[in-house]
């Protein structure tokens, strides 16, 4: 029988893909998204053969060189945003058949955003989009087809192939909603899981084997539609996965009767049944704190506070409310409280550490701020954030040498942009004359000759002159 794998997240996925016997096969991806961006960081010598120019040749080099100075394991890159591309290097992968939401009428609806997808997906190389046919497009990259289709234009396989599927693509019905802010509160399944079973059976007839993923972390799937990737297994399998889909079924029905009731009794039986239930997804908060909508954050963080007032997720998302709000001592208040449990996860307990560095911060309790988001370094060697923000207390306290090259350790993290440049040049001019034309010469390299556009946003031209004019004033440029 064919082997079905239900997960929580897609980089699990690559490691059931890199215990098989066999390899180079297409893969089939059932999704609202697609991932396969390059590593940034990368063996040199991949570097080496891969660089189209001596700009490009320099940048990744330098990157690589940056993230090895805070992880040696280059895996470390690899998560949900990019785990296709290491099972490809590692020749796990062949080509790429991309199945989006919707049919072909749909496809044509959104072509310039997969141009734009699949455009941002190879960054630094010239591909080129072919429309093969109504609802059917590739591309060649890295000596690979990578091609776009619907459910209806997805060839028929007779070959081997991986077969892998989020759950989203059963609730995100056109491809230019499918961002994880779009609808909050408003998705709806567009396609039962049985019938998309079939869909796929009839397209692929051996698949080695099938993964799929909840992907409810994040809200992409949102929590209330969790039991369809039970339901999808199941129907894959029923033999091996009908005694977990019963129970998750119960947890579901009970989950939707305690949103309808609010009744504390329906919820706990939830999470009785599924601890996922219980988890930072379970309500809209962290969506809408994404969209820097407070009042529909707080009122849904506090359905939950309601039944579970001890919940750490629902703690830490209310901390954050308050953050965004300028409450640092009710901030404080809600980031203390889960430290002391023991449970929590190593993610969500760097979170909360992170926030609480933050209302110290804003207590402006500098020094306890300090050795909080060391802490949070030392939990998450590659969030640069807390580097940006370690910086931004040395620049406080005036010790400019540390502070310089902590907005460094940001921008190499991929933290920051044009108002991280702007800051680091303000913070070379109060250092000696080696130092500030070694960060001068960075902040030339990061930033090319680039030109204000003639188009677009204010604020990025505004953040532009004035990073043009803090060259000028260095020197770089000419009068």
């Amino acid at each position: 029988m064919m082997e079905v794998f239900l997960k929580e997240d897609h980089d699990e996925a690559l490691k059931i893909w890199r215990k098989l016997s066999v390899k180079n096969l297409d893969l089939v991806h059932v999704d609202a998204h697609i991932d396969f961006v390059m590593h940034y960081a990368r063996d040199p010598q991949e570097i080496l053969a891969q660089a189209v120019n001596l700009k490009q040749l320099k940048q990744n080099l330098e990157y690589t060189l940056s993230f090895l100075e805070y992880e040696k394991d280059l895996d470390k890159q690899t998560d949900i945003g990019n785990y296709i591309y290491p099972a490809m290097r590692e020749g796990l992968v062949k080509n790429f058949w991309w199945v989006i939401p919707g049919d072909a009428g749909s496809f044509e609806k959104n072509f310039k955003l997969i141009k734009r997808i699949f455009t941002r997906s190879f960054t630094g190389q010239k591909v080129k989009l072919i429309h093969k046919a109504k609802g059917l497009a590739f591309i060649k990259a890295w000596g690979r087809e990578f091609w776009a289709c619907t459910l209806e234009t997805l060839p028929v396989f007779s070959q081997p192939v991986l077969l892998d599927i989020d759950t989203d693509f059963l609730v995100v019905g056109d491809l230019s909603r499918a961002d994880n802010t779009c609808d909050i509160g408003k998705r709806r399944p567009w396609i039962i899981p049985e019938v998309l079973r079939e869909k796929l059976a009839a397209k692929i007839k051996s698949p080695v084997i099938t993964t799929i993923v909840y992907s409810t972390n994040g809200g992409f799937t949102p929590m209330v539609y969790r039991c369809l990737g039970d339901e999808l297994a199941y129907s894959f399998n029923q033999q091996k996965f009908a005694k977990s889909f019963c129970r998750r079924r119960q947890a579901a029905q009970n989950f939707k009767k305690f949103l309808a009731s609010g009744k504390k009794s329906d919820y706990w039986r939830a999470v009785g049944f599924d601890p996922a239930y219980r988890d930072d997804d379970n309500n809209y908060g962290p969506l809408y704190l994404a969209k820097n909508r407070f009042n529909p954050a707080q009122k849904e963080v506090k359905k939950i506070f309601c039944v579970d007032p001890k919940n750490p997720a629902a703690l830490k998302n209310m901390g954050v409310i308050f953050l965004r709000k300028k409450k640092y001592l009710k901030a404080l208040n809600c980031f203390h409280s889960p430290l002391k449990q023991k449970s929590i996860k190593k993610g969500l307990r760097a979170q909360i550490i992170f926030g609480l560095a933050q209302a110290n911060f804003g207590l402006k309790r500098l020094d306890e701020a300090q050795k909080l988001f060391a802490l949070h370094r030392r939990l998450m060697p590659l969030a640069g954030a807390s580097y940006y923000w370690a910086a931004d207390i040395y620049r406080v306290k005036k010790e400019y040498a540390f502070a310089a090259a902590s907005y460094r350790h940001a921008l190499r993290l991929g933290v920051g942009g044009l108002d991280v440049l702007a800051k680091l040049l303000r913070v070379s001019f109060k250092l000696g004359k080696t130092q500030r034309d070694d960060i001068i010469a960075y902040v030339k390299m990061r930033t090319g000759s680039f030109k204000i556009p003639a188009k677009g946003s204010k604020r990025v031209k505004r953040k532009i002159t004035i990073l043009k004019r803090l060259m000028r004033e260095a020197g770089v440029y000419a009068r």
